[in-house]
Order: structure tokens, then sequence, then C-alpha cells
């Protein structure tokens, strides 16, 4: 009997237990936590015979003396009994049954994949695998685990800043109890303004590493002797350029990798040096070929490799289980590998951090003291209160006024798992150069959670119970969208708050309340109850409403400020653009019945009519279509366009071929252009599209979500970083 340790809705179980029951194997599944709550467990002892050790469900009593093999794949801890109100005692319960469970478990002597509990945790530390990784002729970056923030400084100077910093395990934080949140913590790069907080790293231990550049990187499962090498394409997104994690594992790059041999021979014999049946190994393969040890997971995710590339990694756990096949000894229940006791990571002689320098930095000497003592004053105030970005922007610009001549800028960093944010202020000092200010408080958080991230903060929508995902979105718009327009409205949102910020923009009360007013006549909304229904139907408040309208009113001065007098002289060189045709058209399938029906027209001065009825009862054209189109010169084919231009009512043309047909017009009127406030609209917003086309074409826009190669394709620049 297979025992499966697991909760019931695992997919990765529900994928292998086909597998098992093909080759005959009888399966009992178990999920800890149900025990003591929904299952009993008992171990009886008698002189002179091995222990009974029996699970007594609702339905039968289970003697687990037949396992002869287990899959712990995901064990949980204890439920809480709901009976149980006293939180002292409830914990000592779960605590208990754990621990028996653990006492158990030392009692299956059967192979455990990927290995017994005690075994799977200490391979699961990562000071241990890089050792056995590096005995074993893996490259391993330089590490430094430290909660030593000098120590921390002086890694960062000997790597040239660039470094990466990661937790000591892959554990979630719950930061929000009530509604289930968690926070995580991915690699991170290091920037110069994060050394601000480098005090935090006193707080808890944390891993350093050099940034590795990467062309893929690679996870490695292991099962037994059997390696299943898949590679992802890491680098085609900013959002999972540092860490593949952060993607969305359901819309990645993934292929089988052609590993080479020895390294294979490696991965094979790293997991058995950690006593383990199975591992997922995580490597970089860099630009240059090398192969980079990062850490290996004893208990790794594979189904989503399985499903992207076939490869039979769940045959493989269940032919492991049933067979019991593996190359080398089993894995030892206790004991340790055979490290040497020395070892290069261990006995690395760290130089003693330099001592900071006295000399003041000659950025700081030109800026005047007093715009630097105001600035810090004022990031200390914004700290201390918890100020949002707006607020802090209004409070940069009043303190900016105070000291012409100084460019200050407000940058910031929503660090979301803590909801606090962390500002910088740029001061651009004449002549070009520029000083970066930044203030931490002295708080007790640790280095590693300034980086943290909500685990569900890429949640986008929920429609009953089912959640849809930022990832799930672009994934689906990246199959669909035909042209970039979804991703130049974004850019052009950017784009123009940028603009707005810059230029101090705000709209008064009066105007708000006048717009509002203009909006409520334009959408009939002449009554309270109308317009009480109007927001339910969008799910918007009256304070909903009048932030789009405050939107709309910046946006409209803005615009107005970008194309100042730029309308008259527009209309001066392009005003025929703007001039309105009326014509009949009649469109026909057929090329040349189209070419017969012109020739016929233009033949019989004022016989356009009799030769269109003919043409449409004749039915000539195939399915001939007839109406009569207003429009301007502008939006109208070039070719069409240009023989208006010279053209008379009366007049036939064409014709002309479309997508949809040949078209054969007879001109009705010509109505010259004149500058009302209709064409002023119209050449507003032909300029404000100019200027943001322009501003597109120098932004640098990092394109997190979606698929970059599209985005190129369809005329966004986007550069990474």
């Amino acid at each position: 009997m297979i025992l499966i340790l697991s909760a019931a809705d695992d997919d990765h179980v529900a994928a292998v237990e086909p597998e098992l029951r093909r080759r005959g194997a009888s399966i009992l599944r178990l999920d800890v936590a149900d025990i003591p709550t929904r299952m009993a467990l008992s171990v009886a002892y008698e002189p002179g015979s091995p222990a009974r050790i029996t699970l007594r469900t609702g339905a039968a009593d289970v003697d687990l003396s037949a396992v002869t093999a287990v899959w712990s794949r995901r064990l949980r801890h204890p439920a809480r009994d709901p009976a149980m109100t006293n939180d002292e005692l409830s914990d000592y319960v779960r605590q208990e049954t754990a621990d028996a469970w653990a006492g158990v478990s030392a009692l299956l002597d059967c192979p455990w994949l990927p290995a017994p509990r005690w075994q799977e945790l200490r391979a699961g530390y990562k000071p241990l695998q890089l050792q056995v990784a590096s005995d074993l002729g893996f490259e391993i970056p330089p590490t430094l685990v430290t909660n030593s923030p000098a120590d921390f400084l002086d890694f960062h100077r000997r790597h040239n800043g660039a470094i990466v910093t990661k937790t000591v395990h892959n554990r979630l934080l719950p930061v929000d109890r009530l509604d289930g949140y968690d926070a995580y913590v991915l690699t991170s790069p290091v920037a110069n303004r994060d050394l601000v907080g480098a005090h935090a790293v006193r707080h808890c231990p944390v891993t350093v590493q050099p940034y590795v550049d990467k062309r893929v990187e690679l996870r490695i499962t292991v099962v037994g002797d059997r390696v299943f090498p898949v590679e992802m394409d890491s680098q085609w997104t900013n959002h999972s350029r540092y860490d593949w994690r952060q993607g969305d594992p359901h819309h990645g790059r993934y292929a089988v990798h052609d590993l080479p041999r020895e390294v294979e021979r490696r991965c094979v014999a790293l997991v058995e040096r950690l006593g383990l049946l199975y591992g997922a190994i995580d490597l970089i393969l860099t630009p240059d070929g090398r192969y980079v040890f990062l850490e290996i997971n004893p208990n790794g995710a594979w189904l989503w490799m399985q499903r992207t590339t076939d490869l039979p990694i769940g045959a493989a756990i269940a032919e492991l289980l049933v067979e019991h096949r593996v190359t080398g000894p089993a894995p030892a229940a206790t004991g340790s590998p055979d490290i040497p006791r020395s070892s290069p990571l261990l006995d690395h002689d760290w130089p003693a951090p330099a001592e900071a320098s006295r000399t003041p930095r000659r950025t700081a000497a030109m800026a005047p003291p007093e715009a630097v003592a105001a600035t810090l004053r004022l990031l200390r105030r914004l700290s201390a209160d918890g100020t949002s970005p707006v607020a802090a922007q209004a409070a940069l610009r009043r303190l900016s006024k105070r000291h012409r001549g100084i460019g200050m800028e407000l940058v910031w960093e929503v660090e979301s798992a803590l909801g606090v944010v962390h500002y910088d202020v740029l001061l651009r000092l004449p002549g070009g150069a520029t000083v970066s200010l930044a203030y931490s408080p002295a708080e007790a958080v640790p280095w590693s959670f300034r980086h943290a991230h909500h685990a569900r903060e890429s949640d986008l929508l929920r429609v009953n119970g089912r959640t849809l995902t930022m990832q799930t979105v672009m994934g689906h718009l990246d199959g669909i969208w035909q042209d970039a327009r979804l991703l130049q409205t974004l850019v052009d949102g950017c784009l123009v708050r940028e603009e707005l910020d810059a230029r101090d923009i705000v709209a008064t009360d009066n105007e708000i309340r006048r717009a509002r007013d203009v909006l409520a006549r334009n959408m009939g909304l002449t009554s309270d109850d109308a317009r009480a229904a109007w927001l339910a139907a969008r799910g918007w408040t009256s304070s909903d409403l009048d932030y789009e309208v405050r939107q709309q009113v910046v946006g409209l001065k803005l615009r107005k400020q970008i194309v100042g007098a730029g309308v008259d002289s527009y209309f001066e060189r392009h005003g025929r653009d703007f001039d309105t045709a009326v014509f009949v058209r009649l469109r026909v399938a057929d090329r040349d019945a189209a070419w017969d029906i012109g020739r016929q027209a233009r033949a019989v001065p004022g016989a356009f009519d009799a030769v269109m009825a003919g043409a449409l009862t004749a039915g000539a054209s195939g399915q001939p279509g007839l109406e009569v189109v207003t429009a301007m010169r502008r939006d109208l084919p070039p070719e069409l366009s240009a023989q208006l231009s010279v053209a008379s009512p009366g007049d036939v043309l064409g014709p002309f071929a479309t997508p949809h047909g040949h078209d054969v017009i007879r001109i009705l009127r010509l109505i010259p252009a004149v500058l009302d406030s209709s064409t002023r609209g119209l050449i507003n917003g032909l300029l404000f599209e100019d200027w943001l086309a322009g501003r597109r074409r120098t932004a640098v826009v990092e394109w997190f979500w979606g698929d970059v190669e599209r985005a190129v394709d369809r005329g966004i620049l986007i550069r990474s970083r």
C-alpha cells in the first residue's frame, strides 16, 4: 500500500493517482490536518512484537504497517479543533498531535519520497545545499548569510553594488489574517537608494549574492535517477527578470532543455547526497554557457512543467513509488552527507569592513545646506506621518518654491506588504548635477521584508468566487490582440499623469462643479434619482464621480497648455483636410462591373441616376449597395481625397478599390471648412496626439505582465533596464 500525505485538493496527487492505479497499486490518502478532528491514530506495543499502527477513519481501520512507500507531497500541520476555544491549549494539542505523527513516521520503515520529514527539512537548508553542491563541482555564486549591516555593506562594495538579496528560507508571512493575505519575498536587486535602510539587516539574517546574468533559468526535476530539465525564458519580461517565480507559471515560456551529461550527473548526485529520492533544482544558464547552482527544493512543484512540456514526471514518481527504483543506496534517516570539514565557503577570510569616510561628498557640498536640511526635514515628516504620494508631491512643491534654482523631484516605492511608502528626493542643481536624499526611520523591520509583496497583490477581479489575476488577463489579451491600442492607452495615461505633476495643474472646486453640471445635462441626469441610478450602474459613489470629473478637467487644461495657439496656424496649413464632401456611393463586388458602371455614368451627363438604377435592377454588380455618405476629406481614402480637391458637384468618380468592394460615387456637395468650435476640437485632439506620440518615442516603458515582443511588434518601444 502506498501512503500519500497531502490535502484533498492537491492537483499533483490527482495527476499521479491514475498512474499508480495502472500499475496495480493500492493507495491510502491521508491529510495530517485531519488528525485528530476527523481521524484517530493509535500505536500499540506488545512485548516481543512490533508496534501496531492503526489509523481509524469514519469508514474503516487501516493498519499502517502495510505501507510499502510514502509520498509526502504536502504535509500540513494538524488543524485546530473548533470546539477548543482556548488558544494556548489548542496550540499545545496541535503540537502534541504533530509530534505523535512524527513518531509514527519514524516507524514506517519504507522508502519515502522525497524523504522522511526530518531528512526533508534538513535538505531544505540553503547553507547545506550550497556546500554540498560546491563539493560536487557545481559553480555557486559567492554567498553571504548575515545579519551584520557592516558585512552586508562590505559585500555590496566588493561586488560593485550588483547584488541581490534573498530570504534564508522560502516562507510566507501572514500580514492580514482576516482576509487571508500572505506576503512573500523573492529575489530582489539592491539599488543604491535601498542602502539607506541597510541597518535593517541587523533585525533578521538575509542571504546576499552577486547578480548572475541569465540566458535562461532551469528547473531540473530529479526523480530517483531520472532527470527532467526544463528551461524557463525568464528574461522575456521585466516582471520575471530577477526571479522567474514572479511570473505566471501558466503563461510562461518553457521548453525541454538539453542538459550536459556531467551537469545531469551532478544533479542526481546532489539529490542522493542530501538523502532525498526527489528534488527540484534551480540553475542559471549564463549568456556565456555556464551552469550556476542556486538552490534545491526537496518538494518543489512540477505539474506546470509536465503540462507545458509533456515530460512524464508524474509517471516517473508513480514508477518509483511502486518499484522503489533508485540508483544509489536508500536515503539515510539519520546522519550527514560526507562533507569535508574544510570548505572554501566556510574558510573564506572576509576582509574587515572599510571605515566610513570622514570626507564630505563633493556633490552634497554643491547643494545649498539649507535646501538639503529642509528636504531631509520634509522626508522625515513624510515618513512619520505616513503621507500619501499625492500629498507628498504637494508638500515638495511648496518646499521647492522657497528654493528656486534647484529642481526638486519626488520618487517613491510602495512597500505593499507593509502598507508604507518609501520616499527619495532628487535635487537637480545648476550645471546638471543631482543629489539624491533618502530617509529611513529606525523601525524594527527586517531588510528582506522591505521588498515583500502581497501574495495576492496581482488579484484583479473576483466573480462568484473565481479570481482573475493580472497574469491571466494579460495572457488572454496577448492571445487575442491585433494591435497595441490597450498598451498605448496605458502608456499615454502614465505620460499625461507625469506631465500633470510636472506642471502642477489642479482643478478648482468651481471648475469641477461646472464640469459635473455639463456631464449631468449631456447624460440626461436631471434628477437625484436618475443620478443615483447612473452611479449605481457603474459601481461608483459621488466621490468616484468627482474624481473622474477632476481628471477630465485637469486633462483639458493640460491639453490647452500644450496646444496653445497652434490651432489657428494648423488650420492655415491644413484647412482643406477639414472640407466636407456629401456624395452618393454605389458599392459593387465585381471590379469589371464597377468600371462599366463608372464609364456609363460619365458618358451621358445627368445619366447617373438611370445608370445606378439599372445596375441595381440588373444586379450586375453582385448584390450592390447604395448610400449617401457625408465625410471630411481627412477621413476618406487618399485616392478619393486627392480627386475631391479638383472635383465639382455632379462629377462621377471611381471606381475606388476598398476592402469591402469597389465604389463608384457622384458628388452632391462640397462644403469648405470653417474654424468653428467643432473644427477647433478636432485640431486640438490632433495636436495633443502629436505631442503624445513624441513623448512615446522617448519614453522608457517597462512592460511587466504582457508579451514584450508583441508590444514591440505593434510599434511600442519597450526598453529593459
